[in-house]
């Protein structure tokens, strides 16, 4: 899910509705947007309703739907102010927001002034499967910014993907830091910092990390096994060998997976035929990697067919394929971002 509001005006947003795309999606803000435009799939409503409860069951509201080349131009229009205009949301609005909550919020959000008008469905609900990925796309999108601010300040493996870079930044804060800082927030809530208190850890650490790595420490990080693994990966799963590999090869791809050594029985009971026969593996991972569907149907999807493949297998497999664009996702980063305070949901 993808929202454009006009967060710059604190006093028209609803924390609890903020709150809940902020954990679904992505949000960016244009200062002055009022158009409501709801886009689903290739159609789009074009609407004066607001995007609250009140508005859609007790107002009395006019909106234009439209199907197909009709609604190119509107489609066109959200991806230009997304992509041209709109800005990133800072972390640290949502805390301010939870402390600001209004009374107006209330009414407007559940119309207790007016009479109800219409009845809308019920929310049907992710789906079990669905819900364990439903915050990927928001991970990522902060992740992209905690990387880019630590981009900002060094590079210790320039000819490297930057997130194998930020990916061992992250281990080095949980696991060999002085006191392991991030640790503790693999349990706990972020830390609540302002965009300039973040950046100031961020870089602290990050002169650490680049200190720790020159000096040869006890379990220096490299990059090599990331990028031995990477290649190793993207090799086996190309697209004209993906639905020809063999088991030996299959075991080849589990063993560069970090989550599966460190639960080899999971491993184990993924590689027995028994649990998985080499077409559904086959079909499953072609399926994974194929981006004509949404991601997070992809990766739901690949969880369900596969028994003893889960989350942080599908996350690790995806990082590895393309390092540019997909973060290798664990406890480890989960609880950094939260340390550098973002808001991600425990892992």
């Amino acid at each position: 899910m993808r929202l454009i509001t006009d967060f710059f005006n604190s006093s028209n947003l609803n924390y609890e509705t903020l709150k809940q795309f902020y954990d679904r999606g992505h949000i960016k803000g244009i200062k002055g947007l009022h158009a409501k435009i709801y886009i689903i799939d290739n159609d789009a409503l074009v609407s004066s309703a607001n995007l609250t409860n009140t508005a859609f069951a007790r107002r009395y509201e006019v909106g234009v739907w439209l199907s197909g080349k009709e609604a190119g131009g509107i489609i066109s229009l959200f991806e230009e102010w997304w992509e041209r205009v709109a800005n990133e949301i800072s972390p640290g609005l949502l805390p301010k927001l939870a402390h600001r909550r209004v009374r107006t919020e209330k009414e407007e959000m559940y119309g207790d002034a007016l009479e109800a008008l219409w009845k809308l469905p019920s929310d049907p609900g992710p789906g079990k499967a669905s819900s364990r990925f439903l915050d990927y796309d928001t991970f990522r999108a902060r992740y992209k910014d905690f990387a880019t601010v630590y981009a900002k300040i060094q590079r210790v493996w320039p000819n490297r993907p930057l997130y194998f870079e930020t990916d061992g930044f992250l281990n080095y804060c949980f696991h060999h830091a002085p006191g392991r800082p991030s640790k503790k927030y693999a349990k706990i809530k972020a830390r609540v910092l302002s965009d300039g208190e973040r950046e100031k850890e961020i870089e602290k650490y990050a002169r650490r990390f680049k200190d720790w790595v020159s000096h040869g420490a006890d379990g220096v990080e490299t990059d090599d096994w990331r990028t031995e693994y990477s290649e190793k990966i993207k090799r086996l799963l190309s697209r004209e060998k993906i639905l020809r590999i063999y088991r030996t090869e299959i075991r080849q791809i589990v063993d560069c997976l970090h989550c599966m050594n460190s639960f080899p029985l999971n491993k184990s009971r993924f590689l027995n035929p028994k649990n998985n026969d080499l077409q559904t593996i086959r079909r499953a991972w072609q399926h994974l990697v194929d981006e004509r569907e949404p991601l997070v149907v992809r990766m739901a999807q690949c969880a369900q067919k596969l028994r003893y493949f889960g989350r942080s297998s599908i996350h690790e497999m995806l990082g590895n394929l393309d390092p540019e664009e997909y973060p290798l996702r664990n406890t480890n980063s989960g609880s950094g971002l939260k340390f550098f305070g973002y808001h991600v949901s425990a892992y």
